[in-house]
């Protein structure tokens, strides 16, 4: 192997200081990696071309306990750790800032700084709430943010996430010492994540919005010319909704959790877990377990393409076009309906065609996942 090619896997694995992780990334982004190594399938290749393949290879690695020390004859032993599974280099690349600090007591404490952050801003605009609409129309206002039936509301819920959205990153500052830019990942990665997943989900759920239409028309909800001049601010909202989640979840949790422990069930299943439990809808009735496990399966979908592009931008993409669609095109007929151009004519709790829906777009996911993660892995 060329010796270009083994000083590049010493310096991408064992300098935590790389300025690939500027925001925007310059040095070791990906334009800069060779070919090679952004390809998952050389690698594996040439673990295969070692004698004995990957079995020898999972002999002969010594690595320390963080899973860390790489082999300088065997690059491709880097994938590899006794005892654990296999995670992509680029995933382990973006784990050299969160290595440093580690400790399970700065990621709980670190929970506690996101979720003060979280109810601080919370409180300002309950706050500016009660000093726009005074005291006594506010109350019956927020009341209705349960529902969100009118722009207005919808529009508040989803600024209700800027605390959670600026949490991860105060946290990660403050408790592990990491740019809060690495969370997101290098920028070129962050950007050809967003823009693939975005390219292949929106014209397939552009089909099954087409295909749900045509089995139950929806219900027209917004006029169009009122609904086109809400969305210079809905969208950015929309994006601030997803980003802040991805953050929490697929950035700071998992990142943490990865930097600390090699159980996938861990690392990759607990933040995933807890997502889909947030998305708990009492209100949904015999479709509950339909919710959860759609939640679920993305959150899995996220968080895998997190690990194999060693950024946010594919997570984000996914769950920005997933929601831009089930809140502003086509949403569910009593809940978040403000700012949707069509609402569904049943509730979330009714069996039928809601709940055949729910089924499709589980399997819809995977689909845009299976593509999206083919491209941005060859």
């Amino acid at each position: 192997m060329a010796a270009g090619k083994v000083g590049f896997i010493e310096l991408a694995l064992e300098h935590g200081d790389s300025p690939s992780f500027g925001w925007p990334a310059i040095g070791l982004g990906r334009r800069d990696k060779p070919a090679w190594f952004r390809s998952q399938a050389r690698l594996r290749a040439l673990c295969r071309g070692v004698r004995g393949g990957a079995g020898a290879v999972r002999g002969a690695v010594r690595a320390s306990p963080d899973c860390t020390a790489p082999r300088a004859d065997l690059p491709c032993a880097n994938r590899f750790c006794e005892g654990s599974t296999m995670r992509a280099p680029e995933f382990e690349h973006a784990l050299t800032e969160a290595r440093a600090y580690p400790q399970l007591w700065r990621l709980l404490l670190g929970l506690g700084v996101i979720a003060f952050t979280y109810l601080g801003f919370l409180a300002l605009l309950v706050g500016g709430a009660f000093a726009v609409l005074g005291p006594l129309a506010a109350p019956g206002y927020l009341m209705g943010l349960a529902q969100a039936a009118t722009p207005g509301q919808t529009l508040l819920v989803l600024a209700t996430f800027v605390g959670m959205f600026v949490g991860p990153m105060l946290a990660a500052a403050a408790l592990h010492f990491r740019d809060p830019a690495s969370l997101f990942g290098p920028w070129r990665d962050w950007w050809r994540g967003f823009r693939v997943a975005l390219a292949v989900l929106v014209p397939i759920y552009a089909l099954l919005v087409a295909f749900g239409a045509w089995l139950e028309p929806p219900q027209p909800n917004l006029p169009l010319a009122r609904w086109v001049m809400l969305l210079p601010l809905a969208l950015p909202l929309v994006l601030l909704q997803t980003g802040a989640e991805e953050l929490l979840f697929r950035g700071y949790l998992q990142q943490q959790l990865a930097a600390r422990f090699r159980a996938r069930a861990i690392w990759m299943g607990l933040p995933t877990v807890i997502f889909a439990l947030l998305h708990w809808t009492p209100e949904a009735g015999a479709n509950l377990p339909l919710i959860l496990l759609s939640a679920l399966v993305f959150g899995l979908v996220a968080a895998d393409l997190s690990e194999q592009t060693g950024s946010l931008g594919a997570a984000m993409g996914l769950h920005l076009g997933n929601n831009v669609f089930g809140l502003l095109v086509v949403s569910m007929g009593d809940q978040l309906t403000g700012l949707a151009l069509f609402t569904e004519p049943g509730g979330m709790d009714e069996v039928g065609v809601p709940t055949l829906g729910m089924i499709v777009s589980i399997a819809v996911m995977a689909l845009v996942w299976i593509i999206t993660r083919r491209i941005l892995t060859r």
